[in-house]
């Protein structure tokens, strides 16, 4: 039976290509993920540092939105989304490595006005890149479970790329400096991610908008649940500081740079192997109690690392696999739920701004990470991060981060978890209303068969 007499739309050169943009795109990302590394590196304060990241963030709240703008009302004969992908895979590799030119004897005005200005030309360019590809899947096929799937495999690619750029970081950066490390990172990005767009095929064409940006920010406000689903993934995410800190906790936690391969080892290995698992739990369960239950695991562990302590390596790795598991499940589902949002708020008020959508996701994403970064740095600052490659740390420093790896992220999933609760968009749901918005069943039908899956109450 092939994929679309399943209700699979996907080719397998489509499936495979994209896994592979997920893949090399990861590795890259993973060695851009430590930018503020590089900085304090070269001689830039923690302090600067943070400041660095703070203006870089203001400028995405303007980016961000324009760029999903721009998407939104863009008229191509080859799609809405292939030719942003196609210009995007080509520019984010040469805009990532040109981050790490500046170096450690250059004055201290320039280590910070170039990396500022080359940041951001690297966020802007990684903006028109994600967007797209979030948003395409809901051009390419209509199946929720097949969208569910492509997120879940798709997770895999990235979770294998993660692990290998993590990985092979700390074991190359010493030995190659750190241009040639990127290097290497942004030839594989160039020569994985730029195939997708040149076979993905756009199947649907969903009612296009044309909206202002106040129209914009007004369907965003209007679109209840995912006001609610994003305003609970900000507190979730924006206390994971286990996203950012990982190359400073083998640094001054465990006293070894090269630690990081086997901390990420550990972590992302049950993360990879849940991936594989996911399209067949969400057959079963629905994707977003997955999502709850994985936040309940991961709390529990963190909080119980922190009181275990760092001291013994062994009990680490125990408590770091279990942790794995639920890190798994919930990064891979985090942002599986916006396609669901589009649907839902296209099916009830008439309204379709898919690009929209995926801009104030990116955006969300990208101001988490910055924010997780810049909190870091404002945080080791304060208590007293020694900047420089190889400093010695004092006490105060090396606690702060052991906290921000452990007990820290756990109250942020479990404070999530209040807001969650009010989240109401379910797989079945979705999947009915994605038949009506594309005409395939009346509007009776469809409230008919949502009464039915609500047990008799409205949808």
């Amino acid at each position: 039976m092939d994929g679309k007499q399943r209700g699979y739309w996907y080719t397998p050169i489509e499936r495979r290509t994209l896994y592979a943009a997920a893949f090399g795109l990861s590795i890259f990302t993973s060695v851009t993920g430590v930018f503020s590394a590089y900085l304090t590196d070269i001689g830039v304060s923690a302090a600067i540092v943070s400041l660095i990241l703070l203006v870089t963030r203001v400028w995405d709240f303007v980016n961000d939105p324009i760029a999903g703008l721009i998407i939104e009302r863009s008229r191509f004969k080859s799609g809405k989304y292939k030719p942003w992908l196609k210009g995007s895979t080509l520019l984010l590799p040469i805009a990532g490595f040109l981050m790490f030119l500046p170096n450690s004897g250059m004055p201290l005005y320039l280590k910070v006005i170039l990396p500022t200005a080359l940041f951001i030309i690297y966020e802007g360019v990684f903006t028109f890149l994600d967007i797209p590809i979030f948003g395409i899947r809901l051009v390419s096929t209509d199946s929720v479970q097949e969208r569910t799937d492509l997120t879940s495999y798709m997770g895999l690619a990235t979770g294998f790329g993660l692990l290998l750029g993590s990985a092979a970081f700390p074991l190359l950066r010493p030995r190659l400096g750190w241009q040639n490390t990127v290097a290497i990172s942004a030839a594989i990005a160039m020569l994985t991610i730029v195939w997708y767009p040149r076979v993905a095929v756009e199947r649907f064409t969903n009612r296009q908008t044309e909206p202002t940006f106040r129209e914009m920010v007004r369907a965003i406000g209007r679109n209840r649940q995912f006001l609610i689903y994003y305003g609970s993934l900000f507190i979730c995410m924006s206390t994971n500081f286990a996203q950012v800190v990982g190359l400073y906790t083998a640094r001054h936690v465990f006293g070894d740079e090269r630690i990081l391969t086997a901390l990420l080892l550990v972590l992302l290995t049950p993360a990879l192997l849940v991936a594989l698992l996911i399209p067949f739990l969400s057959k079963r369960l629905d994707k977003f109690d997955l999502f709850r239950l994985s936040l309940v695991g991961f709390a529990l562990t963190g909080i119980v690392s922190f009181f275990a302590g760092y001291q013994n390596f062994t009990v680490v790795v125990i408590l770091l696999a279990a942790r794995g598991v639920f890190l798994g499940l919930s990064s891979l589902l985090a942002y599986a739920f916006t396609s669901d949002m589009v649907e839902w708020h296209h099916y009830h008020t008439g309204e379709r701004n898919e690009a929209v959508a995926f801009s104030f996701q990116t955006l969300t994403a990208k101001t988490i990470t910055a924010l997780l970064s810049v909190l870091m740095m404002a945080v080791l600052a304060n208590l007293g991060f020694v900047e420089g490659e190889g400093a010695a740390q004092p006490q105060s420093v090396v606690d702060g981060i052991w906290a921000m790896f452990t007990w820290i992220p756990a109250v942020g999933a479990l404070a999530s978890l209040i807001g969650f609760h009010f989240y109401k968009i379910r797989d079945k749901k979705v999947q009915v209303m994605i038949h009506c918005n594309h005409g395939e069943i009346s509007r009776e039908a469809a409230e008919s068969q949502l009464r039915a899956l609500e047990g008799g109450r409205h949808a």
